[in-house]
């Protein structure tokens, strides 16, 4: 199963404050890495990517390699990133899939976790499967858990 993150407000605080743990990035990573990541999240993510592909999906310019390494000091293998550039090349006249913020069909992807209500809607309707998880839900990693069935 392909399984993709998005990142604002769903894995990093950015709008909503969200708890993340005590544990953080050790130096020299923490002077490069200034994002906190959120409580659960490393552990769940390598559960999963153990039978898993672990992807990001995310609205923002941030690089794939930038973003591969950092989660990789968090010791999370991330099979791929698709960022807001990769997704508006993706979507580049497509009448279909043009008017959707994501897109995860056209990457194979099978669930999308991810913080909007409308982003369900949006899968919902391209036939993928989707995961809504609020900032404040203490049970988060258990709910995706569940979903994947881990």
């Amino acid at each position: 199963m392909r399984i993709a993150f998005d990142l604002d407000d769903t894995l990093i605080p950015t709008t909503t404050k969200f708890s993340v743990g005590s544990k953080s990035l050790g130096i020299p990573a923490n002077l490069i890495f200034k994002e906190e990541l959120r409580n659960g999240a490393p552990e769940l993510m390598k559960k999963l990517a153990r039978n898993h592909e672990v992807w990001i999906y995310t609205t923002s310019l941030r690089k794939e390699f930038y973003l591969k390494m950092w989660f990789k000091f968090w010791g999370v293998r991330i099979t791929s990133v698709v960022n807001q550039q990769e997704h508006n090349d993706a979507v580049k006249g497509n009448s279909v899939y043009s008017r959707f913020s994501k897109t995860p069909t056209l990457f194979g992807i099978d669930l999308l976790v991810d913080d909007l209500p409308g982003v369900e809607i949006e899968c919902n309707t391209q036939g993928c499967e989707s995961l809504i998880i609020c900032p404040n839900d203490k049970n988060w990693t258990e709910k995706v858990a569940a979903k994947v069935g881990v």
